[in-house]
Parts: structure tokens; sequence; C-alpha cells
């Protein structure tokens, strides 16, 4: 289990590495979320490499960050 904070993206593995979900989030405070199909998201990624670069840079970052722990 992970505590993410503000401007935290989650469930992006799946979409990204063309796999099934993995990500389950509860929250334990008040928060705003916004969901984006996985369609939109590999539309975006699609056309921005930029962001999908970011987001693959994140990934890899958040999970040797498990492993080391």
């Amino acid at each position: 289990m992970r505590k993410v904070g503000e401007d935290t993206v989650v469930g992006e593995r799946g979409v990204l590495l063309d796999t099934v979900r993995s990500a389950t989030v509860t929250a334990t405070t008040h928060m705003i979320t916004y969901a984006i199909s996985r369609e939109r998201l590999r539309a975006v990624v699609a056309n921005n490499p930029a962001a999908r670069a970011w987001m693959l840079d994140e990934m890899q970052r958040r999970y040797e960050s498990d492993a080391r722990a």
C-alpha cells in the first residue's frame, strides 16, 4: 500500500504497459479526483510523447522505490 499526495497520477500502469488494471485507491480524507478512460489516455500518450515519457519515468521511479523498501 502506498500513500499518495497532491498531483499524483495513479492507474496509468495498465494503460501504458497494456496490462490489466492494478491500482485501487481508497481515500482517507476529502479529495478531488479526475478519471480518464483507457481509450482517452491511450490517445493522449500517443499524441504527446513527452507526457508518455513523464508517466513512464514516474512509474519507474515509484516501482524502483518499492523494490528498495
